[in-house]
């Protein structure tokens, strides 16, 4: 918590960061929903109540921004998941290389992201659940429920980058990444739990966007 205090100069940082955390807040609920099969996949209100009791807690025990979730876990409140797809799975390399929140790092990629897996998956159509699902989302963000398929999916990609520019998530950039330190990144990296398999250029792309 110190190391990544060190990098935030002044109240504004501290409030931008906590921006991340919010908006990466939506990652487990879209990701989760996203990438389970139907029989797996939970309610994303109950999921949202969840996370909203996590946060309170959190907030009430004086915690920071970079608290990792298990921390704030109780008997009552228990998320199982095992995160591995290009968000997460980044978001781990990244943070063993550098000091930045781990929910920054998924609040930031977390628009790019989708985008690129939801690109990938429209030109394989390797996963037409997950395709199905990215419309739904769209549709729980505001997306005419009347439609057609592509329209509500393209409606959930522009809603993350529309959370994206106004919360103010900073890129990696800030935080000391360079874009000579992708390769590097990618070698750390994996999605095997992405809903479309993701080569390294794919991933190079999402990385670089938010450098």
């Amino acid at each position: 918590m110190v190391q990544v205090a060190q990098n935030f100069e002044n109240r504004a940082d501290v409030v931008e960061v906590l921006a991340s955390q919010a908006a990466s807040a939506l990652l487990p609920f879209a990701s989760g929903y996203r990438d389970q099969t139907e029989h797996t996949t939970h309610s994303l209100f109950d999921m949202a109540r969840a996370a909203r009791d996590l946060a309170v807690r959190g907030l009430a025990d004086g915690k920071g921004p970079d608290t990792p979730v298990r921390e704030l876990m109780t008997d009552e409140i228990i998320c199982a998941r095992e995160d591995d797809d290009i968000e997460h799975a980044a978001a781990k390399a990244i943070g063993g290389l550098f000091a930045i929140p781990h929910g920054t790092i998924c609040g930031t990629l977390i628009a790019p992201a989708n985008r690129i897996t939801l690109d990938r998956l429209r030109r394989t159509g390797e996963n037409s659940v997950a395709l199905a699902k990215y419309a739904r989302l769209g549709r729980w963000l505001g997306a005419a429920e009347n439609a057609p398929p592509d329209a509500r999916q393209d409606h959930f990609i522009a809603e993350l980058e529309r959370m994206t520019d106004e919360t103010g998530i900073p890129g990696l950039g800030r935080f000391g990444v360079k874009p000579a330190d992708i390769e590097r990144i990618l070698d750390l990296s994996g999605n095997k739990n992405n809903p479309a398999a993701l080569d390294r250029e794919e991933m190079h792309r999402i990385l670089a966007s938010r450098i």
